[in-house]
């Protein structure tokens, strides 16, 4: 299983949404989204394809970041908004997230609240005992257990079960400018242990964990799709325009310069890049001279992630 664990904005949604659109095998795909805007819009019809296309969807029900950081006011109305396409569609999954907030008598709460049905538990720091965990496991209604970040302890992880436990980390090395990116990382491996320990792996896409809500004009164009090498490794590369100053250019230009030197990356390597839409949308880009938008550039770069990640673990 892989579950790239996404904020419900819009082109992350849109990505998830495109991923749909591709169509192809999606038996191994668990996307979780985590709301930080209380606009329903985006979000509900994200859950709409999902629930048409019978395909799982996480949707964090305690969100906490951005607009949701009063405590839990807005999320009462946030989880009314959604209760219906819940109700009606048992493969859009409440998510809840364990924290060190968190409590025995909360969590029953929370499946109070979702009878049932599934649902997936996302830990992050949890302060539960190793038997309190070990109990709240034990319900039935849980299908998959996330462990963020590797926040949890081992008396905590040997609580979980395994053949449910989907280990969430975040690969990429975000760095403060656009500019400062260059070359190729490692992503991760982690893929190859998926039914031997751990029952699934996840991760934060090309975003990160961290939010960013965005600010001026970049001064560079960035785009950092992913590969997978001979061994089987997943590594990105980050494709940079070479005009780097917010006072220079235009930022279409800049984009076709990053567009370009990815388009000839592919021609040169497609064994490793592979192939999916989001890859020819970059090289329609590229043939047309036509700029689609920063949010279509972030889109296009997770839809392929999760294309190649699909992939990759179908190889496995």
């Amino acid at each position: 299983m892989y579950s790239p664990y996404l904020f419900a904005r819009g082109s992350e949604l849109l990505a998830l949404r495109a991923v749909l659109a591709e169509g192809g095998d999606l038996s191994r795909l668990l996307p979780i989204t985590e709301p930080v805007v209380t606009d329903l819009a985006a979000l509900r019809r994200c859950m709409e394809a999902y629930a048409k296309s019978n395909q799982p969807l996480g949707v964090v029900i305690n969100p906490y970041r951005h607009e949701f950081n009063d405590g839990g006011a807005r999320s009462e109305a946030f989880r009314a908004g959604l209760q219906d396409l819940f109700s009606k569609h048992p493969n859009l999954l409440p998510t809840y997230r364990v924290h060190a907030g968190v409590t025995i008598a909360k969590a029953k709460k929370f499946f109070n609240l979702y009878k049932n049905r599934p649902v997936v538990l996302a830990y992050h720091s949890p302060t539960l005992s190793p038997a309190e965990l070990k109990n709240l496991a034990a319900a039935p209604e849980i299908i998959f257990h996330v462990v963020m970040d590797q926040s949890i302890t081992t008396d905590q992880w040997s609580a979980i079960p395994s053949k449910k436990t989907i280990d969430l980390r975040d690969h990429f090395n975000k760095l403060p400018r656009n500019a400062d990116y260059s070359g190729r990382e490692f992503f991760t491996d982690r893929h190859k242990l998926i039914g031997k320990s751990i029952a699934g792996i996840g991760d934060y896409a090309t975003v990160g964990r961290n939010l960013d809500i965005g600010g001026g004009p970049p001064g560079a164009i960035a785009i950092h799709p992913t590969y997978r090498n001979k061994a089987g490794d997943i590594w990105i590369e980050h494709f940079v325009s070479d005009e780097t100053d917010r006072s220079v250019g235009d930022i279409g230009a800049k984009f076709l310069d990053a567009a370009g030197k990815l388009t000839l990356a592919v021609a040169d390597r497609p064994k490793e890049f592979g192939f999916n839409s989001a890859i020819s949308e970059f090289q329609r880009h590229v043939e047309d001279g036509t700029f689609p938008g920063l949010g279509k550039n972030k889109e296009h770069q997770i839809h392929h992630h999760i294309r190649l990640m699909l992939e990759t673990i179908a190889d496995t």
